[in-house]
């Protein structure tokens, strides 16, 4: 699709990806520009303003706090576990390319954060209390990667399920 950035963050991505695509068209680098969807693990720092979901709701659940979704919950994500991120690097350094590409690194499948806290609910053995609050101005209502070209490209696709991916989070978390 093309892009149409709807943040000043957005933006700036674009602009990097598009400098870095220049360069590669003159002859001057190879460049890969990797697209990370909601990328989840351990050790994410739920204060950052960069931090997902997954590490704001695993902390307050491990804490027995509430979490606060904005909005009715049922928004969707692709959501990538950490380690396949890191999978997608290595692939992206050791295999040899030319040019510039551009690949979005996630899984093609869109979880709701309704579906998300289930699970964590699951893995902490007792219910979260859920607070509701106004959805988020121009929030996106649902992302999925294709990340088909990433298969193409770097031979890469990633291989952790969500359960487990949240499961070896939790474990971090709790």
């Amino acid at each position: 699709m093309p892009a149409r950035p709807l943040s000043p963050y957005a933006v700036a991505k674009l602009a990097a990806e598009r400098a870095c695509a220049g360069a590669a068209d003159a002859g001057q680098t190879v460049t890969v520009s990797l697209r990370f969807f909601n990328v989840y693990g351990a050790r994410q720092d739920p204060s950052s303003p960069y931090s997902g979901v997954i590490s704001r709701f695993m902390t307050a659940a491990a804490a027995g706090e509430p979490v606060t979704i904005y909005g009715d919950g049922r928004q969707t994500r692709d959501f990538i576990y950490v380690g396949d991120v890191v999978e997608a690097i290595v692939a992206c350094l050791e295999r040899p390319l030319s040019g510039a590409s551009l690949v979005n690194i996630g899984t093609g499948r869109q979880t709701s954060l309704l579906e998300i806290l289930d699970i964590i609910e699951e893995l902490r053995g007792a219910p979260i209390e859920r607070r509701y609050a106004p959805a988020r101005p121009a929030e996106i209502r649902c992302s999925q990667a294709d990340a088909r070209r990433a298969q193409w490209v770097l031979g890469w696709e990633a291989t952790t399920g969500l359960a487990d991916g949240l499961t070896a989070t939790w474990e971090w978390y709790a």
